[in-house]
Protein backbone atom coordinates (compact mmCIF):
# COMPACT_ATOMS: atom_id res chain seq x y z
CA UNK A 1 0.00 0.00 0.00
CA UNK A 2 2.64 2.54 1.03
CA UNK A 3 4.81 1.47 -2.17
CA UNK A 4 1.98 2.56 -4.66
CA UNK A 5 1.33 5.37 -2.53
CA UNK A 6 5.05 6.02 -3.08
CA UNK A 7 4.99 5.39 -6.64
CA UNK A 8 2.32 7.61 -7.27
CA UNK A 9 3.74 10.39 -5.98
CA UNK A 10 6.78 10.14 -7.74
CA UNK A 11 4.94 9.43 -10.78
CA UNK A 12 3.24 12.76 -11.06
CA UNK A 13 6.19 14.51 -9.96
CA UNK A 14 8.07 13.41 -12.71
CA UNK A 15 4.98 14.18 -15.09
CA UNK A 16 5.20 17.77 -13.24
CA UNK A 17 8.67 18.14 -14.26
CA UNK A 18 8.44 16.88 -17.65
CA UNK A 19 5.50 19.25 -18.70
CA UNK A 20 7.44 22.18 -16.95
CA UNK A 21 10.74 21.52 -19.24
CA UNK A 22 10.81 24.21 -21.94
CA UNK A 23 9.50 23.08 -25.37
CA UNK A 24 11.76 24.01 -28.45
CA UNK A 25 9.80 26.58 -30.75
CA UNK A 26 8.32 25.13 -33.73
CA UNK A 27 10.69 26.56 -36.43
CA UNK A 28 13.93 25.17 -34.85
CA UNK A 29 12.24 21.60 -34.90
CA UNK A 30 11.32 22.32 -38.81
CA UNK A 31 15.27 23.29 -39.10
CA UNK A 32 16.14 20.42 -37.41
CA UNK A 33 13.81 18.12 -40.36
CA UNK A 34 14.92 20.37 -43.04
CA UNK A 35 18.82 19.74 -42.38
CA UNK A 36 18.20 16.01 -42.02
CA UNK A 37 16.54 16.26 -45.10
CA UNK A 38 19.10 18.28 -46.86
CA UNK A 39 21.71 16.30 -45.62
CA UNK A 40 20.19 13.10 -46.95
CA UNK A 41 20.05 14.67 -50.04
CA UNK A 42 23.51 15.90 -49.93
CA UNK A 43 25.11 12.44 -49.65
CA UNK A 44 22.71 11.02 -52.32
CA UNK A 45 20.76 8.95 -49.93
CA UNK A 46 17.18 9.28 -51.70
CA UNK A 47 15.83 6.26 -49.75
CA UNK A 48 16.35 8.30 -46.53
CA UNK A 49 15.07 11.75 -48.31
CA UNK A 50 12.17 10.35 -49.46
CA UNK A 51 10.92 9.45 -45.62
CA UNK A 52 10.92 12.93 -45.24
CA UNK A 53 8.01 13.47 -47.46
CA UNK A 54 4.31 13.46 -46.55
CA UNK A 55 2.50 10.34 -45.91
CA UNK A 56 0.39 11.97 -48.27
CA UNK A 57 2.49 12.31 -50.85
CA UNK A 58 4.06 8.47 -50.60
CA UNK A 59 0.55 7.42 -50.96
CA UNK A 60 0.53 8.97 -54.79
CA UNK A 61 3.99 8.72 -55.03
CA UNK A 62 5.93 5.61 -55.18
CA UNK A 63 9.81 5.94 -54.59
CA UNK A 64 10.58 4.72 -58.26
CA UNK A 65 8.31 7.90 -58.93
CA UNK A 66 10.55 10.19 -56.41
CA UNK A 67 13.09 8.84 -58.12
CA UNK A 68 12.43 9.87 -61.22
CA UNK A 69 12.14 13.71 -60.40
CA UNK A 70 15.46 13.63 -58.91
CA UNK A 71 17.46 14.87 -61.46
CA UNK A 72 20.92 12.53 -61.52
CA UNK A 73 22.79 15.14 -63.37
CA UNK A 74 23.09 17.56 -60.64
CA UNK A 75 25.14 16.89 -57.63
CA UNK A 76 24.72 18.87 -54.54
CA UNK A 77 27.67 20.26 -52.80
CA UNK A 78 26.10 22.56 -49.63
CA UNK A 79 23.41 24.07 -48.32
CA UNK A 80 22.39 26.59 -46.12
CA UNK A 81 18.69 27.08 -44.50
CA UNK A 82 18.61 30.39 -44.83
CA UNK A 83 14.63 31.09 -43.19
CA UNK A 84 11.84 29.19 -41.39
CA UNK A 85 8.51 30.70 -41.24
CA UNK A 86 5.65 28.62 -39.26
CA UNK A 87 1.80 29.04 -39.01
CA UNK A 88 -0.30 26.97 -37.30
CA UNK A 89 0.65 23.54 -39.21
CA UNK A 90 2.67 24.98 -42.33
CA UNK A 91 6.50 26.25 -42.47
CA UNK A 92 8.14 28.00 -45.06
CA UNK A 93 11.72 27.47 -45.50
CA UNK A 94 14.17 29.09 -47.86
CA UNK A 95 17.49 26.54 -48.90
CA UNK A 96 20.01 27.76 -50.56
CA UNK A 97 22.06 25.06 -52.48
CA UNK A 98 25.39 25.07 -54.16
CA UNK A 99 25.76 22.23 -57.01
CA UNK A 100 27.68 21.00 -59.99
CA UNK A 101 26.07 19.80 -63.17
CA UNK A 102 27.80 15.88 -63.94
CA UNK A 103 27.45 14.28 -67.48
CA UNK A 104 27.05 16.27 -70.66
CA UNK A 105 25.78 19.82 -68.99
CA UNK A 106 28.42 19.62 -66.43
CA UNK A 107 31.08 18.76 -69.41
CA UNK A 108 29.68 21.95 -71.18
CA UNK A 109 30.14 24.01 -67.89
CA UNK A 110 32.98 22.36 -66.75
CA UNK A 111 33.09 20.04 -63.54
CA UNK A 112 34.27 22.78 -60.79
CA UNK A 113 31.18 25.31 -61.81
CA UNK A 114 29.56 25.47 -58.46
CA UNK A 115 26.01 27.01 -59.21
CA UNK A 116 23.57 28.10 -56.55
CA UNK A 117 20.01 28.89 -56.25
CA UNK A 118 17.58 29.29 -53.52
CA UNK A 119 14.51 26.68 -53.26
CA UNK A 120 11.49 27.30 -51.62
CA UNK A 121 10.05 24.46 -49.62
CA UNK A 122 6.58 23.55 -48.22
CA UNK A 123 6.58 21.94 -44.47
CA UNK A 124 3.21 20.27 -43.16
CA UNK A 125 2.56 19.08 -39.58
CA UNK A 126 0.81 15.52 -39.67
CA UNK A 127 -0.02 12.73 -36.91
CA UNK A 128 2.32 15.49 -34.72
CA UNK A 129 5.55 15.29 -37.18
CA UNK A 130 6.82 17.77 -39.44
CA UNK A 131 6.93 16.77 -43.11
CA UNK A 132 8.29 18.13 -46.74
CA UNK A 133 5.62 18.41 -49.53
CA UNK A 134 7.07 18.38 -52.50
CA UNK A 135 5.57 20.70 -55.19
CA UNK A 136 6.59 18.58 -57.91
Amino acid sequence: MIRSVLFAVVASLLLGACAALPQKPVEEVVKARVAAHQQARLENNLELAYTFTSPGYRETHPYKAYLGKMGASIKRRAFDIKSVSCEVDLCNVVVELSYTYGGLAGGKMGADTVMQREMNEKWIRADGEWWLLPTR
